[in-house]
Formats: C-alpha cells, sequence, structure tokens
C-alpha cells in the first residue's frame, strides 16, 4: 500500500486514498509504473506481476512481457505469439490498485507497416476474470511507426479501482498478423 510517506512527495499530488499521478505532456514515462520501478529499486516484479496470453519468444530476455516497464532499455520490447486476435499484456498491480486516467505506448522499433498494434481495447479487472472495457482504439495510427509514442485517454472515466490492466488486441496489426508488439506501456490516474 501506498504510505503516508510517499503522498507527501511534492511532485505528486495527494488523492483521498493514494498518489494521482496526472499526464504531463513532456513527461510520457513518469506515471505510475515509472514510481513503482523506483521505488522498488528497479525490481518491478515485486509489485508488478507481467503476463500474456502467448509468448513465442519467452527463449529471449529481450521479448518478455517485463520489457514494459523498462523505459530506457530500447532493445528490449514486448511481442506475444501471433495465435488469434486474442493476444494480450496484462499487469497485475498486486497489492496497489490503480484508478485509469491515461495510458502511454511506445511502440516496438520495426518500420511502418510491421508489428505495430492498430485495433485494440484496455481492460480492468479485480479478479482477472470478470473485465471491463475502459478504452478502444480502431484503425489506429498512431502507433505505427519506429518506436512512436502516444498518450491516450481513457474514454470510460473511471471511479472504481482496479488491480488488473490488460491491452488486448481485437484484430490483425499494421502488417496483417496478430501478435503484439510494444515497447513500453505506462499508466496515468490514482495509484491506491
Amino acid at each position: 500500500k501506498v504510505s503516508n510517506e510517499d503522498c507527501n512527495e511534492s511532485r505528486y499530488q495527494y488523492v483521498k486514498r493514494g498518489i494521482e499521478f496526472p499526464f504531463q505532456s513532456g513527461k510520457e514515462f513518469s506515471g505510475i509504473i515509472n514510481y513503482l520501478s523506483t521505488k522498488s529499486n528497479g525490481n518491478i516484479e515485486n509489485v508488478i506481476n507481467f503476463t500474456c496470453s502467448s509468448n513465442d519468444w519467452s527463449i529471449s530476455e529481450s521479448y518478455k512481457p517485463r520489457s514494459v516497464a523498462l523505459f530506457n532499455e530500447s532493445d528490449k520490447f514486448f511481442i506475444s505469439g501471433s495465435h488469434g486476435k486474442d493476444e494480450w499484456i496484462c499487469l497485475d498491480f498486486k497489492e496497489h490498485r490503480i484508478v485509469p486516467t491515461h495510458y502511454t505506448v511506445r511502440s516496438s522499433n520495426y518500420k511502418v507497416g510491421n508489428w505495430h498494434p492498430k485495433s485494440w481495447v484496455i481492460e480492468a479487472s479485480n479478479d482477472n476474470k470478470t473485465w471491463t472495457t475502459i478504452d478502444q482504439q480502431q484503425n489506429c495510427s498512431y502507433l505505427n511507426g519506429p518506436r512512436y509514442v502516444h498518450t491516450f485517454s481513457i474514454n470510460q472515466k473511471q471511479k472504481s479501482e482496479f488491480q488488473y490492466i490488460r491491452m488486448h488486441n481485437t484484430d490483425k496489426n499494421w502488417s496483417n498478423g496478430y501478435c503484439l508488439a510494444i515497447e513500453t506501456f505506462e499508466i496515468y490516474g490514482s495509484l491506491i
């Protein structure tokens, strides 16, 4: 849980329960995941569990789901298998809860028209079984290029807090395949 000491740090806004991380243009990777990574001394898997639908590349450390939290390691990114449109990556915030307002995605270092996400949903859950769609993108070109960065507002304003956040393909990517490939993922809102 977030301590009172955390809430008094001047660069974060105190909210009723927890810390608020508002999105600020130019600081695309200064949100909740960056904060938790810093507080865990780089041991992000102690506070967030990263899972995915499939990972045909799991033999390489460079392509694992946790790569989405390694903001300064451009040689690493997440890539799922390509087993159909249901490819996803999920972040389990374990002891914390999130009230999301925005999320930022950086695409992998592939050329335009490659494995970049095109259509997806962002889903949230508290039991990893029942999912609520909180954002949806269709034929989105903002990530169709090498290391493109874009911040998306959560379409459905949330009052609920969630333990799990999942990015889930809903159709083919820009190379007409099904794998989900992103370099980094950050989220903004309240950390409880």
